[in-house]
């Protein structure tokens, strides 16, 4: 369903979450954190899922912070710290920290001035004049610390490695001026291999003199991730391997120096496998062409477009031959950090981010490593067109950007949960270590809630959302010119980019909320697990089944990922001599958009209802009740729920440990839309249909709300205790006087009226 106009945001109530707040309340989940970080040793996997040493089963809800976000100022470390701790947040992903300071940990440049980021990462700049061999000591001191301050509060670290370092010829790296991040090039080129493995050294060597401990063996820090995003095999799915280079790309096509390379590689590959032409010849048939020998070097790799024309082998000799350089890699740098660095901390590859690529072969690749990674978003404001391909600056661009106007309840058969249900393997954590739906989104309500629940439903082992803070990338977010650059996204009470959800009330109110169900597990674990074995055929096929079934996140399978709504869903074999789904089960769950359809989980706690114009998703547990959806008055067995907003989320969280019905104290959180003061929301046509932007005109503080306004039943709580309602502000601190609460003919009825001003209130039964 579309909306097709907005309300004039600024009549919203204002509402903030400061920056600095670390009150005690209601929204304070600092409880659910044992401090400090690592006072049980280093965090195992076992069993298919993280443990502390005392046995206990840990999970991660955590948060990304980029760039020099996790490098501010030593006075506010450990206020940042202790906020984060407030909303339940026990691990942060330091990400895109490989940049020269300020931005980065890398050495500054002589200059002063910072490496171009983003967008405008092909503009020129001097600073590819110099090496980025070393870490910068200012970086080094602040990150230290906040590290330490982080650890106090209880907040684990997740350590990435090469994320989007800029090479220079300094450095020895051949094509830097247009290599970009050097995605792909990474896993083959033995130069930036040297360059990884020795800024892993620097790094994980380095003693911090807070807390005494190198890097490498402080088990407050839980995870160190080799690579981020980044996979040779996607590389060749999307036809980034033919040399024809453009500036300005992150995920740009290789120079054709590394193209050389790559083909050498290729000829070598079959050389081992194949000792003479005749054999090959044999094996390949007519797919052999009359001027190929890998002997001489001559066979050349295919591209995207001759996927289907083009006989099993010769396309799976390819696909196997990029994953085993991916997997060779991954052996290779595990065995590094751990055996020559000492490396302490449990080992992440990369994310399979590539929603339309990669599949099961990345997925298997990643099994090298201790841990399962998997990147998914919804309405992203990158699918605008041509975001990373047009010429233009980024402050040029982002008059243009849009977000599609797509609920993700509308579209159960391409939501996040399904997607990321592919990754999902026996033996190895799984964990989502980006997940997010952009701002200004009118749907942005449903992330948190509806991702929670099947993230409980299908045993996710943590959550890292994105994100927290991060630096400027694109140099037009400065709400602030007068405050240090790494503290105006910080600090700044309004919300300064798409993906930023420190200063968005409506995303960290939920987050403190959605913390205490993923943490205390409210919801249970699917009582089915259906195991796929799959054959080694089928893993390399199922590249060529992605590249023409874009939205088919099982590829090749007849099994329908619809399932993953209902069920766990987890891949046990890769090299099973037959595919196979066990239990053996219909395949044909399918959606028919002109038919109300419900997806009900094993455990009855979730049901997805897939209906034209009134699509939604509710939540009842013994701890947790809610609704994501549009406008309609629903009754369950436990309680009514009469919206007056077009979209809206709710949920009901006992806060005491006690179920619902017996619980004195619920922190209920209702709200719809959030915005910033002043901006300019509106809908726009699309050759895809209509969108909603605010182009450049992103406002100023404060941050205001819609609240979800309605009325609640609780149909199972009789009367004989007395109930009141306190609604809360920003700090989850009372805002005015609570209300007492009456019973109606079916319950407890709870009004939140536009009176109260707020997203947020504490139901607590009175003395």
């Amino acid at each position: 369903m579309i909306k097709t106009d907005f309300p004039d945001t600024d009549k919203w109530p204002a509402f903030i979450v400061p920056w600095d707040d670390t009150s005690e309340g209601p929204t304070d989940m600092s409880f659910l954190l044992h401090k400090p970080a690592g006072t049980h040793g280093f965090i195992q996997a076992r069993d298919g899922h993280f443990y502390l040493s005392t046995g206990a089963r840990w999970k991660i809800w955590g948060q990304n912070m980029t760039l020099n976000a996790p490098l501010p100022p030593t006075e506010a470390a450990r206020i940042i710290a202790g906020r984060m701790a407030k909303y339940g947040i026990n691990c942060i992903r330091l990400h895109h920290i490989d940049h020269r300071w300020p931005e980065g940990i890398l050495i500054r440049h002589s200059s002063g001035t910072a490496a171009p980021l983003g967008r405008d990462m092909g503009v020129p700049w001097d600073g590819r004049s110099e090496s980025t061999r070393f870490l910068d000591p200012e970086a080094m001191n602040r990150l230290d610390w906040f590290i330490h301050c982080c650890k106090e509060e209880g907040i684990y670290i997740d350590l990435n490695l090469n994320v989007s370092r800029i090479f220079t010829a300094e450095d020895g790296v051949k094509d830097s001026d247009t290599i970009g991040f050097a995605k792909a090039v990474t896993y083959f080129d033995r130069r930036l291999i040297q360059l990884q493995k020795e800024y892993a050294r620097q790094l994980l060597t380095h003693l911090n003199p807070f807390t005494g401990l190198r890097y490498a063996d402080d088990p407050g820090i839980a995870l160190v991730e080799i690579l981020n995003e980044n996979s040779l095999l996607a590389f060749w799915m999307r036809n980034k391997l033919n040399g024809q280079v453009k500036l300005g790309q992150t995920w740009g096509t290789i120079p054709s120096s590394y193209i050389d390379d790559l083909n050498r590689l290729w000829n070598m590959y079959l050389q081992r496998k194949y000792p003479t032409r005749s054999s090959m010849e044999k094996a390949w048939g007519q797919d052999l062409e009359s001027g190929e020998n890998h002997l001489e070097g001559t066979v050349r790799r295919l591209v995207c477009s001759e996927a289907g024309s083009v006989s099993s082998i010769r396309f799976t000799d390819e696909a196997a031959f990029y994953q085993e350089i991916e997997q060779n890699f991954f052996k290779e740098m595990k065995q590094y950090l751990k055996e020559e660095l000492g490396c302490g901390q449990l080992i992440v590859g990369t994310s399979d981010c590539f929603s339309d690529v990669g599949g099961l072969a990345l997925t298997e690749s990643q099994t090298e490593t201790d841990v399962i990674d998997g990147h998914a978003y919804w309405n992203s404001y990158w699918d605008t067109p041509n975001l990373r391909r047009n010429e233009r600056s980024a402050k040029d661009w982002y008059k243009d950007w849009h977000l599609t106007m797509n609920a993700m309840v509308d579209h159960p058969e391409k939501s996040l949960p399904v997607r990321l249900s592919r990754n999902i393997t026996a033996g190895k954590p799984f964990i989502v270590s980006e997940i997010n739906e952009h701002f200004p989104s009118p749907f942005a309500c449903e992330c948190l809630p509806v991702n929670t629940a099947y993230a409980l439903l299908q045993d996710w082992d943590g959550i890292f959302w994105f994100g927290y803070a991060g630096g400027d990338w694109e140099g037009v977010f400065h709400f602030d010119e007068h405050m240090p650059r790494e503290l105006q996204l910080l600090k700044t009470q309004a919300v300064t980019r798409f993906e930023w959800m420190c200063s968005d009330p409506l995303k960290m109110i939920q987050s403190a909320q959605c913390a205490l169900m993923f943490l205390r597990g409210d919801l249970s674990r699917a009582k089915k697990t259906i195991r796929r074995n799959i054959s080694r055929t089928s893993v390399l096929e199922d590249c060529r089944s992605q590249l023409s079934n874009h939205f088919t996140p099982y590829g090749f399978s007849p099994l329908s990922p619809l399932y993953s709504l209902i069920h766990r869903i987890q891949i046990d074999c890769f090299h099973a001599e037959k595919d196979r789904i066990i239990p053996d089960i219909p395949v044909n769950l399918k959606i028919d958009n002109e038919k109300p359809i419900c997806f009900e989980s094993d455990t009855g706690e979730i049901i997805w209802h897939n209906e034209k114009k009134y699509s939604h998703v509710i939540i009842s547990s013994e701890k947790q009740l809610g609704y994501v959806g549009y406008k309609k008055n629903i009754e369950t067995s436990r309680f009514i729920y009469e919206t007056v907003r077009f979209f809206s989320s709710l949920l009901l969280s006992s806060l005491d440990g006690k179920n619902i019905e017996s619980s004195e104290s619920i922190l209920c959180v209702a709200c719809s839309m959030v915005a910033n003061t002043g901006m300019n929301l509106r809908t726009i046509q699309t050759p895809s249909g209509e969108a909603c932007t605010i182009g450049n005109e992103w406002g100023q503080p404060p941050t205001r709300v819609e609240p979800g306004l309605g009325r609640i039943i609780l149909k199972q709580i009789k009367p004989g205790k007395s109930y009141a309602i306190q609604p809360l502000d920003g700090r989850g601190q009372p805002l005015g006087l609570a209300t007492s609460l009456s019973f109606g003919e079916k319950g407890l009825v709870i009004d939140l009226k536009e009176k109260y001003e707020t997203i947020a209130y504490h139901i607590k039964a009175e003395k």
